[in-house]
């Protein structure tokens, strides 16, 4: 597991440790830095295994960035791009795909919108799940002893397991 400390200055400021549990205090978010590049293209490149970048955090980014993108319609400026593998290495094919991805932006060579198609991995919608939930299964009182907080938390035990 990768921390602040494992980043060199240049990458992230000293300081940054300073964050750790309360990443949401940050002067700035992913979601806001990608959708400032907008209208402008943006191919957001990661590995479906890499440790340093993890995929549900990057693909939550990508969506929310991707609002500003809809909101000044020109959704097809935004891309978010998997490859198989982990942080490296960068094939000769995984460089190929980005110049194809911003040819086609600056209306260059053979790439047509199809090459980059829109694939999720966390096909995830919050307010969805939220809909389907018992009301009493989404809150649970503070004041409520540890262990049934602890038990609420993990939930209902299925009949397969108290079967077993």
């Amino acid at each position: 597991m990768e921390s602040a400390d494992d980043y060199p200055e240049p990458w992230a400021k000293s300081n940054l440790k300073d964050y750790l549990g309360h990443e949401n205090e940050l002067p700035i978010e992913g979601n806001a830095l990608l959708a400032s590049i907008a209208p402008r293209h943006l191919m957001i490149h990661t590995a479906y295994n890499d440790g340093s970048d993890p995929t549900f955090g990057v693909e939550r980014n990508y969506l929310n960035a991707k609002k500003a993108y809809q909101f000044l319609d020109v959704s097809d400026h935004i891309y978010l791009s998997y490859r198989t593998g982990q942080h490296n290495p960068i094939t000769a094919t995984h460089a190929k795909h980005m110049f194809d991805f911003f040819d086609r932006s600056f209306k260059r060579g053979t790439a047509k919108k199809e090459d980059f198609s829109e694939v999720l991995l966390h096909d995830f919608d919050f307010l969805e799940w939220k809909s389907k939930q018992r009301k009493n299964d989404l809150n649970v009182s503070n004041n409520a002893p540890v262990e049934e907080r602890i038990n609420w938390m993990l939930g209902e035990q299925s009949k397969s397991e108290v079967e077993e």
